[in-house]
């Protein structure tokens, strides 16, 4: 904006001195040479004129543009801003679903008990787990087509925190779908009580890690809030919990072994060895 603005100002400059050398000209030279210059130079001061209001309708229409911009920055940070500050509330709920899974073990259960134990342990996990998912309609409808429009350390950022919201539903979603009274792993052979005992149990590291991601990803969230809020520059940096997200996949996958370990133990066991398949003496 400023180059147009320079490049206006030396065009009228100009405009202003060839005028002025268009006057003595037609006073001090000679009549047949002054009228042939001032002419010359009259067509210079058109030219320079259409140059300028060109530059003119670009600089005013690149103000423009710069505001407009401006204005749909502003409009954007402060949606971010609202989707923050709700966010801290929600990734609480989380934080303590799966903090309050992961505190201790269920105590084991054997196969054969009483079909009562079935209900009130199916119960009892559905009170526990008892809470919402994280609502991202709104950033998905204010916020993420127009994350151009921020600063490119605010929108990284944001997508950051979206990508951590977005595993932590995914997570929650899982744990619903596998401890509800329709799941499949509770319509099979063994009774509902002895499998979520089972499933629990297997996955109580996996569990806290989520408890400490939600709860990690709240503190950054409530930083990257006030900081919106006082207009300061952005410093919340979100690698450390993202690497956390990245590391939980691995003690999911030991749980879910150790859980059909559990359920089936004899096809995890080795098959001895039958006379047949055993060396013999030799001689024999």
């Amino acid at each position: 904006m400023r180059g147009w603005l320079k490049a206006t100002l030396v065009i009228a400059a100009l405009a202003i001195t060839i005028l002025a050398a268009t006057i003595l000209l037609g006073q001090y030279a000679p009549q047949g040479l002054g009228s042939s210059l001032a002419q010359s130079l009259s067509i210079a001061v058109l030219a320079l004129g259409i140059t300028s209001s060109t530059i003119a309708v670009l600089s005013g229409r690149g103000i423009e543009e710069y505001f407009k911009r401006k204005n749909e920055e502003k409009r954007i940070k402060s949606a971010l801003l609202s989707y923050f500050a709700g966010l801290p509330f929600q990734l609480l709920r989380i934080e303590s679903v799966f903090h309050g899974i992961s505190e201790k073990p269920m105590p084991p259960l054997p196969r054969e008990h009483p079909p009562i134990v079935d209900s009130y342990f199916q119960a009892q996990t559905e009170t526990i787990i008892r809470s919402p998912t994280i609502d991202t309609s709104f950033y998905e409808q204010n916020i993420r087509d127009h994350l151009l429009y921020l600063p490119e350390q605010l929108a990284r950022q944001a997508v950051a925190a979206a990508m951590i919201v977005t595993n932590l539903n995914d997570y929650y979603s899982v744990l619903l779908r596998d401890v509800s009274g329709k799941s499949p792993i509770l319509q099979g052979v063994f009774p509902a009580a002895y499998v979520l005992t089972a499933y629990m149990n297997s996955r109580q590291k996996a569990h806290r890690l989520i408890s400490e991601l939600a709860s990690e990803a709240r503190t950054l969230v409530l930083k990257m809030t006030n900081e919106l809020l006082e207009g300061k520059v952005f410093t919340v940096d979100f690698s450390q919990v993202l690497e956390k997200m990245r590391s939980i996949k691995d003690p999911l996958d030991k749980a879910q072994e150790e859980f059909m370990k559990t359920l089936f133990p004899q096809a995890n066991a080795q098959p001895s060895p039958s006379d047949s398949d055993k060396p013999r003496p030799a001689g024999s």
